[in-house]
């Protein structure tokens, strides 16, 4: 499946008892200081996430040092299954362990879906308010925002775009991901590849 040209990426997502299915295409090239990280997701209305799992599409890592030798996890864009059976996005912090829970917006399945993820580099500082911040735009619509905080802790940053769970059905599933792209300014969804 493509949204636009004649080839998109299949990400197949197949988690197993106690462990987790990663499926992510990466860049592990300099990023800017704050970018603007965008694909298209076509999730199947067939999925279910059930309770305490989820499907992350974009994670960010960065590294202790500059040169990416001490890479961990720092941020999650997922998607979890609500009340009323609907998909929603949430924001997941790994340095504190918790997800962002904004006013729900459902996730559309059957369809493309822009995800538009503006990120800002700060580190932790002991001289005041960090300046870094993260934003997540759905099909150009403001979702999650979090500002004024310490987005990572050096300069290194890799985006990977994809599908990771726990647990998910039907299992397999596939989801595709289309148009990835970085950019200095935000590009929306009516961007014409």
């Amino acid at each position: 499946m493509a949204h636009h040209g004649s080839y998109g990426a299949e990400i197949v997502v197949i988690p197993t008892p106690g462990m987790s299915s990663v499926s992510y295409l990466y860049r592990r090239q300099p990023t800017p200081p704050a970018a603007y990280y965008s694909a298209f997701f076509y999730v199947p209305g067939t999925i279910y996430v059930p309770p305490g799992s989820y499907l992350s599409l974009c994670h960010f890592r960065s590294s202790t040092t500059p040169d990416g030798t001490g890479v961990y996890a720092a941020w999650d864009i997922n998607l979890y299954t609500q009340a009323n059976g609907s998909l929603a996005a949430q924001m997941y912090d790994f340095k504190t362990d918790t997800p962002q829970s904004p006013p729900v917006v459902a996730f559309p399945t059957d369809q493309w879906v822009q995800l538009e993820v503006y990120l800002a580099k700060a580190v932790p500082t002991d001289a005041g308010t960090p300046t870094g911040g993260i934003a997540v735009w759905q099909d150009g619509k403001p979702i999650l925002d979090r500002q004024n905080i310490a987005t990572v802790q050096s300069s290194y940053l890799e985006w990977d775009v994809g599908g990771t769970s726990i647990n998910i059905q039907p299992d397999p599933i596939s989801i595709y991901v289309d148009d990835a792209a970085i950019s200095l300014s935000r590009l929306g969804p009516d961007i014409d590849f």
